[in-house]
């Protein structure tokens, strides 16, 4: 988007004015609102769109008509304040790379399993990091789960009891799936 230094924030506002939860009759104000707005970011060659009901902004394109997401060009940056080292971020980083070239040439399965892995990673870091507690294990029920053997869904509950995420939360950032 030309014109602006930052391009997260742009991204944040043009997702939450098409956010479902900030109507009161939520998806069909918001989706009139996400069809009038694609009709101006139309020269910006970018479009949101829902994924799983969350708005979404991501490129158009060749065909005019699918969305492509991919990661944010700064995302090295984005997730260099969250990590537990300079190591493991070349690690994410590099995880980030393999699923570019998966997606790159068609392998859209092994992109999603790269794209899951590198959350899941991320996660755990920034939950072990943050609360060394988690290194002896995660909650679960009467029992501790030792943190290599966590779920992902373990790990969002947890973070979800710990306050580090929210289940509103407006989820504007890119993965490397296509969606129409």
């Amino acid at each position: 988007m030309a014109g602006t230094d930052d391009h997260a924030a742009v991204s944040r506002l043009l997702c939450r004015i098409c956010d479902p939860l900030e109507y009161d009759d939520g998806r069909s104000s918001a989706d009139l609102i996400r069809q009038e707005l694609n009709s101006l970011l139309v020269a910006e060659r970018v479009a949101v769109t829902y994924v799983a009901g969350r708005p979404v902004l991501g490129e158009v394109g060749t065909d005019g008509q699918s969305t492509l997401f991919s990661a944010p060009e700064d995302l090295e940056e984005r997730i260099r304040p969250l990590v537990s080292s300079e190591e493991f971020l070349q690690q994410l980083m590099e995880r980030v790379t393999e699923t570019q070239i998966c997606e790159q040439h068609g392998a859209y399965g092994m992109a999603l399993i790269g794209i899951g892995s590198f959350t899941e990673a991320l996660l755990l870091d920034v939950l072990t990091h943050r609360d060394p507690s988690l290194q002896r294990g995660f909650p679960q029920g009467e029992r501790r789960v030792a943190p290599e053997r966590a779920s992902f869904a373990l790990l969002l509950d947890t973070a979800r009891a710990r306050g580090r995420i929210q289940m509103d939360d407006v989820v504007c950032s890119s993965s490397h799936a296509s969606h129409n």
